[in-house]
């Protein structure tokens, strides 16, 4: 559920939103004012449909993730581990654009409720 030890996954980031969800409306939390809350995702992949994130969306994550895992070496004393998570990144990617792993296999966070059935997305 987390990259690291702060970094929650995306499936994570869901039921993070939904819990949350859940208290503000038992709790009525939010004034009338704001009108009817719009629906909540169904389910996890849904989710991923309406915030409109993709194999591309994905890839620029895992990029940027890499970039700051390399930069955060440069202000650690012991940067091996980032270094290493670093590279682990850049890998999947690589192994993105080259076909070789897809979302829900091969260390790629899934996209769906279905892992390993995320082909051509």
């Amino acid at each position: 559920m987390f990259h690291d030890s702060v970094h929650p996954t995306l499936r994570a980031y869901f039921l993070l939103g939904c819990a949350a969800g859940r208290i503000v409306e038992q709790r009525s939390l939010i004034p009338e004012s704001f009108g009817v809350p719009a629906a909540r995702p169904s389910d996890f992949s849904d989710s991923i449909v309406k915030t409109q994130v993709d194999l591309n969306l994905l890839k620029t994550a895992y990029r940027r993730t890499e970039a700051g895992l390399n930069r955060l070496c440069r202000y650690r004393f012991e940067d091996s581990v980032r270094s290493q998570a670093a590279r682990r990144y850049g890998k999947l990617v690589e192994l993105i654009e080259s076909g070789q792993a897809i979302p829900g296999r091969d260390g790629i966070e899934s996209l769906s409720d279905n892992p390993g059935t995320e082909a051509g997305k």
